[in-house]
């Protein structure tokens, strides 16, 4: 918003962008996607497609346990705001969704990102093809 009132300060006619695709924050989610199993990019999918997914959430999360398991991811992209909390199960698991269109944005543009360095990695395969 800040930086959208900035561009219409120098043109009256500057229309919003998406700022936060440009960030740094997005390795995060980048990270994410290619750590993923095959579970947990069927569930990134879900998640682009709009539907919601049940995790268990560990709110104490400490830096060095990010790591640790990919479950810990799902906690990291809840709380810096990459997924939202849609309600609770009665277990208390949390159902997460992506919180806006340009969030999603984000998940779509850094999956492309990551198909397209495995096929420049195997570059000599897919030609081959």
């Amino acid at each position: 918003m800040i930086n959208h009132v900035d561009h219409l300060c120098g043109d009256s006619k500057a229309t919003p962008q998406t700022y936060r695709i440009n960030t740094s924050g997005n390795d995060l989610v980048r990270g994410f996607i290619d750590k993923a199993d095959k579970t947990t990019q069927n569930e990134i999918e879900r998640l682009i497609a709009g539907e919601a997914i049940t995790k268990k959430i560990r709110p104490e999360l400490t830096c060095d346990e990010i790591d640790n398991s990919i479950d810990n991811l799902w906690s990291v992209l809840l709380t810096t705001g990459y997924l939202t909390q849609a309600g609770r199960t009665e277990y208390a698991d949390y159902k997460l969704v992506i919180p806006n269109r340009k969030v999603r944005e984000v998940f779509v543009l850094q999956i492309q990102e990551c198909f397209k360095a495995q096929v420049k990695q195997n570059e000599s395969s897919v030609l081959k093809f």
